[in-house]
């Protein structure tokens, strides 16, 4: 039985993000979801949990344990709000952004790693057939 192509897809997303998990943890001990949310943190310094939460997609219980282990690693900080003490502000830490700058360049690696046999025109033309189905959830 021959797969329908967006099947394909979906399968390959599925392959990268776990060849992304096992880099990143072999190399820097943080998962895939954890360097996620400190490259989130990173681009929106002085955000909020909460914020992190809703726009990361992710229940606010996920991102407090995420948070909980990048806290006890010492990429992050997380301090009370000074008009709201019940709302936690995130804030990266300097070795959280020298992880985050790992981190971009070994899921980087990793995607070219798994790309390596395909070609520049290949590529285009994927492109440009993805963006023509993405256009349809816009």
């Amino acid at each position: 039985m021959k797969r329908n192509p967006l099947f394909k897809i979906h399968i390959f997303a599925n392959l990268i993000e776990k060849e992304i998990e096992r880099r990143l943890l072999s190399e820097l001990g943080i998962s895939y979801s954890q360097s996620m949310i400190l490259d989130f943190i990173y681009s929106h310094p002085e955000i909020s949990q909460r914020q992190v939460a809703m726009e990361r997609h992710i229940t606010p219980a996920a991102v407090s344990r995420h948070l909980e282990v990048l806290e006890e690693m010492g990429f992050i900080k997380r301090k009370d709000r000074d008009d709201n003490r019940r709302e936690h502000i995130v804030v990266i830490t300097d070795s959280g952004q020298k992880i985050v700058i790992t981190a971009q360049t070994v899921v980087e690696d990793s995607v070219e790693d798994l790309i390596e046999d395909v070609s520049r025109g290949e590529l285009e033309d994927m492109d440009l057939i993805l963006e023509k189905l993405l256009k349809k959830f816009r």
